[in-house]
């Protein structure tokens, strides 16, 4: 059980007025609203009930409430909005035309390796593939050209820029 000191019980650790023995004033000292009676036996060695009822029926303790449990963890922040999704893929039928726009304007940037950077992309078969390669493209574009150029690139590559 909890207990605190009353104001009379403050006073009493000033001005020992009260003529408490030894035992019953080192309770009254260590009486603090957080620490409980049994952790208070650990502390002084031995049963301090005696005590704490003496102190008690003089007013010089109350019982106290529990301290408050700590409050619950934060939630996590919020997580990072995600980029915006890489340019539309287009349908079946634009496959050829993505991969020549490709080769087009990355031999603008990269000159005679443009067919190495898109090597992926030319690999593609259907449209999930051309979507995969299409991501990784522009994220090595991002690492190489910057967030913005990358972008402009892909636009062009896709047919919407």
């Amino acid at each position: 059980m909890l207990f605190r000191k009353t104001a009379l019980g403050v006073e009493e650790v000033r001005g020992r007025k009260a003529g408490l023995g030894m035992r019953e004033r080192s309770v009254l000292i260590l009486v603090n609203g957080v620490i409980p009676s049994a952790q208070l036996a650990e502390r002084l060695g031995g049963d301090v009930q005696p005590a704490l009822d003496l102190l008690l029926r003089q007013g010089m303790i109350e019982p106290a409430a529990p301290p408050p449990p700590s409050p619950a963890p934060l939630p996590p922040p919020p997580a990072a909005p995600l980029p915006p999704p890489a340019a539309p893929i287009p349908h079946d039928g634009l496959l050829a035309a993505v991969k020549q726009r490709a080769v087009a304007v990355l031999g603008e940037v990269y000159g005679p390796d443009a067919g190495a950077m898109a090597q992926d992309l030319l690999r593609a078969a259907d449209v999930r593939a051309l979507k995969s390669a299409l991501v990784q493209l522009e994220e090595t574009l991002v690492m190489y050209q910057g967030k913005r150029h990358a972008h402009d690139l892909m636009r062009r590559i896709t047919g919407h820029g």
